[in-house]
């Protein structure tokens, strides 16, 4: 493992296994196994974290089909009341 800050990459060599930078005050603890992670991986790990907070193509393909239900439904529903108000006569009061 290189022992260089991860904020601003100074050499930490000889210096203290746990510390501050000198360069930039960041805390630093020479013991912590890590491995750098790249830009790329870390474009990678946002796209899965946004992949896993959006619906499925079923869930949505199931919601635009209950909607569309729904709306012929309400279609339906108000060409029949304005049939039944245009026969009634009743339609007048809802101004047309």
């Amino acid at each position: 493992m290189q022992a260089k800050c991860v904020e601003c990459s100074y050499s930490l060599v000889g210096l203290p296994s746990r510390g501050r930078c000198p360069e930039c005050g960041r805390v630093y603890d020479l013991t912590w196994e890590y491995e750098p992670v790249t830009s790329g991986e870390r474009a990678r790990a946002l796209v899965e974290g946004v992949r896993a907070c959006l619906p499925s193509a079923r869930t949505v393909s199931i919601v635009v089909f209950i909607l569309t239900i729904a709306g012929v439904v309400v279609g339906l529903a108000w060409r029949g009341w304005r049939q039944f108000c245009e026969a009634s006569g009743t339609f007048a009061l809802f101004g047309g």
